[in-house]
C-alpha cells in the first residue's frame, strides 16, 4: 500500500514501489493543512517531499509492512504500523494526535478488503472542513479494455495488472465511492502514463459512444486514464474562489517566487483554483464566488490598458497589482500617472517600505512577503570542507558589486586558498573579477539558479545605498540559506534579517566587507551558522503555512468589493481629469 510506481517525479529519485512520490497526488494535499494521516505510506516518500513544502506540518504514516514503516519513520513525525482497515488503529491515531486537515490515499484503496468501510471509519480522524486525497488505478484504461475483450487478465507485480489489487475503480464508480462516504470532488486530475493508445482507439470512441449515451471526448479520455487523483471533502458553505495570475515573460526566478508557486499553493485548497496566464489572460469569472484577478508588476498605459480595466470591472474580478521593486525603475509608470496603481483596487507588495511609497496612489496596498517553497534537508556534508567558492548573482548587481570589486579581489589575490566564483545574471560582475577561476552562467529557470547557489560555500549579498535598494526584499538572503550557503550582506537591506555572526556577516564598507572575508575564511564553526539560518528562514520564511492568511486576506478583500470598485471608479475619473491624460475610455 503506497505511492504509484509510475514515472516518479523530479522530487525523488525512481526507487522501489515503496519509495515514489506521485507529484499529482503531492499537489493536493492543501498549503493550509496542520496535520496529515497518509494510509499505505510506504516508506514516507511523499510525506518527506510534502514537508519540504510544508515543513510546520505533522505528517503521520499508517504502513502495514515492518520493513517500509521503519524507513518512513525516518522522515516523517510518526509512523503507526498496522493494518488500514483496523479500527483500532485509527482509535490509536486519534487518541495520540487528534483530528486531520487531510487523509491521504496513494493507490492504496485498490489493495483493501472492504475500502468503504476503511474510508467511513478514517473519516474520524477529518477535521469537519478536511479533505480526503486519492489516486487510485483506472479500471477502464484502454489496456485493461483492451485485453478483456481478447479474454485475457494476466496478474503481474505492479501496475493496472497488480495481484495485490482486491478493488477496482473507473471515473465513475470512484465518484460514487467518495460520495458514498458523504464527501463530494473538489478537484480531479486525470494521470496518463505510460504506452500511448493505439489510433484506432479514437475511431472504436466514435463506434461505441454512437451505440450508447457516452460522447466520443468523454469515453477516450476515461479510456486514456492511467490514474484518477482526487480530493473530495464534506459538503461546505465557503463560496468557491478564483484567482488569476497575468505573469510577466519567464525571465529568471522572480515569476516563480511571486506567481508560479502561489498559483500552485492557492490550486492544493479545496474550494480554490490558481491559474497563470501570460501574456493573454482570461476575463471568465466565477459566478458562485470571489473572483480575484493578480497583474504581476503591470506597466499600465492610459491609451492600451485603460480599455481592459472596465472589461476586468463587469465581471466583478478583483484587481490586484503585484510589485515586488521600486517602481521609479521604470519611467512608463510615472509617464502614465501611476495607472499601474491608481488602475487597481488594491496592490500586494514585497516590503512595508515599498507599501509606504505606493499607498499615495492607491490607499489599499498590502504587504505578501516573498518566501520559499522548498526546504530539502540540510547539507551536514558542508561541516567537511573549507570554504572556497563564493557565488554573486541577480538582476543588475553590476553597480551594487562596483563599490567591493577591488576588495575582492585583493582578497582572492592574497588568499591561500584558491577561491571559485559563480556568477549569475550580470556579466559586468564576471569581467570585474580579476581571476581565471570564475564562471559565468545567464539568467536561469529557478530550479537552476538554486543549484548554482547550491554549489557556493559563501554568497555575497552587495547592495549599494540608494533608494532603489530602500525597497528591496530579503529574497536573496532567503534563497542562500535554504540551499545551505552562507551569506555575507550589505547591513543597509539585511541589517534587521541576518544576525551577525549568527545567521550570515554584515558589511557595509569595504573595509568592513574585507574583514568579514578573512573572518570567514578563518572561522572554525560555519556549519553552526548556515544550519541556524536555514532551520530561521524555515520556520519563518515558508510559504505554504502563509497560504490561509493571504487567502482570507483576498477574501476580506472581495467582500468590500462593491466600495473599493467605488474607490477604484473616483481614482480613474481623476486620473482622466489630470492635464494631458485627454477623453476618457468608455
Amino acid at each position: 500500500m503506497t505511492q504509484s510506481s509510475g514515472d516518479g517525479t523530479a522530487i525523488a529519485a525512481k526507487g522501489s514501489y515503496y519509495s515514489n512520490v506521485n507529484e499529482d497526488l503531492l499537489q493536493i494535499v492543501p498549503a493550509t493543512a496542520k496535520r496529515v494521516y497518509e494510509f499505505g505510506c510506504g516508506e514516507g516518500r511523499l510525506g518527506w517531499a510534502y514537508k519540504t513544502w510544508n515543513p510546520q506540518v505533522e505528517y503521520i504514516g499508517i504502513e502495514l509492512f515492518a520493513d517500509a514503516a521503519a524507513k518512513a519513520r525516518e522522515v516523517l513525525d510518526a509512523v503507526h504500523e498496522g493494518s488500514a482497515e483496523d479500527p483500532a488503529l485509527t482509535t490509536a491515531a486519534l487518541e495520540q494526535h487528534g483530528l486531520a486537515d487531510a487523509l491521504v490515499y496513494g493507490d492504496v484503496l485498490e489493495h483493501l478488503i472492504d475500502p468503504w468501510a476503511a474510508l467511513k471509519d478514517h473519516l474520524r480522524l477529518l477535521k469537519d472542513d478536511g479533505v480526503v486525497c486519492i489516486c487510485v488505478p483506472n479500471a477502464q484504461h484502454w489496456m485493461l479494455s483492451v485485453n478483456l475483450v481478447a479474454g485475457h487478465f494476466e496478474y503481474q507485480d505492479s501496475g493496472l495488472h497488480d495481484r495485490t489489487h482486491l478493488r477496482f475503480f473507473t471515473g465513475r464508480s470512484l465518484r460514487r465511492f467518495v460520495e458514498g462516504a458523504g464527501l463530494q470532488f473538489t478537484k480531479v486530475k486525470r494521470r496518463r502514463i505510460g504506452t500511448q493508445p493505439p489510433a484506432p482507439l479514437k475511431e472504436l470512441c466514435k463506434l461505441i459512444g454512437g451505440q450508447s449515451k457516452a460522447s466520443e471526448e468523454s469515453l477516450y479520455d476515461d479510456l486514456t486514464t492511467f490514474q484518477y487523483v482526487v480530493q473530495a471533502q464534506r459538503k461546505t458553505a465557503t463560496p468557491p474562489m478564483r484567482i488569476d495570475f497575468k505573469k510577466l515573460a519567464d525571465r529568471g526566478g522572480f515569476n516563480f517566487t511571486r506567481v508560479t508557486a502561489p498559483a500552485r499553493a492557492f490550486n492544493s485548497v479545496p474550494g480554490v483554483s490558481g491559474t497563470v496566464y501570460g501574456e493573454t489572460a482570461t476575463v471568465a469569472a466565477n459566478p458562485d464566488g470571489p473572483n480575484v484577478f493578480v497583474w504581476q508588476r503591470p506597466i499600465l498605459r492610459k491609451a492600451s490598458d485603460l480599455r481592459q480595466i472596465p472589461v476586468l470591472r463587469r465581471h466583478r474580478k478583483l484587481i490586484i497589482t503585484d510589485f515586488d521593486d521600486d517602481p521609479d525603475l521604470w519611467p512608463e509608470i510615472a509617464a502614465n500617472n501611476y495607472l499601474s496603481f491608481r488602475g487597481a483596487h488594491a496592490v500586494q507588495v514585497s516590503t512595508e517600505s515599498l507599501a509606504v511609497k505606493i499607498r499615495q496612489w492607491n490607499p489599499n496596498v498590502f504587504l505578501v512577503p516573498n518566501r520559499l517553497t522548498q526546504f530539502l534537508p540540510y547539507a551536514e556534508s558542508r561541516a567537511r570542507t573549507e570554504p572556497d567558492t563564493l557565488f554573486i548573482g541577480g538582476f543588475n548587481r553590476g553597480l551594487d558589486f562596483e563599490a567591493f570589486a577591488a576588495t575582492v579581489n585583493a582578497f582572492a589575490e592574497q588568499s591561500q586558498r584558491n577561491w571559485r566564483f559563480l556568477v549569475v545574471g550580470d556579466e559586468s560582475i564576471w569581467r570585474a573579477l580579476d581571476t581565471e577561476n570564475k564562471e559565468f552562467f545567464d539568467i536561469l529557470p529557478y530550479d537552476r539558479y538554486l543549484n548554482v547557489m547550491r554549489r557556493a560555500d559563501v554568497a555575497l549579498l552587495p547592495c549599494a545605498d540608494s533608494p532603489v535598494n530602500a525597497h528591496k526584499s530579503i529574497l536573496k538572503f532567503l534563497e542562500a540559506a535554504s540551499v545551505g550557503t552562507l551569506a555575507l550582506a550589505s547591513r543597509n537591506v539585511y541589517g534587521r534579517s541576518v544576525a551577525h555572526g549568527s545567521t550570515g556577516f554584515l558589511f557595509d564598507t569595504p573595509e568592513s566587507l574585507a574583514d568579514v572575508l578573512r573572518e570567514v575564511e578563518s572561522h572554525h564553526d560555519l556549519d553552526r551558522i548556515r544550519l541556524q539560518a536555514y532551520e530561521q528562514i524555515r520556520r519563518d520564511h515558508a510559504l505554504y503555512p502563509s497560504i490561509g492568511a493571504t487567502l482570507d486576506l483576498y477574501r476580506d478583500l472581495y467582500a468590500r468589493y462593491d466600495m473599493l470598485d467605488s474607490d477604484l471608479g473616483e481614482r480613474l475619473q481623476t486620473h482622466f481629469s489630470q492635464p494631458g491624460d485627454g477623453q476618457a475610455a468608455r
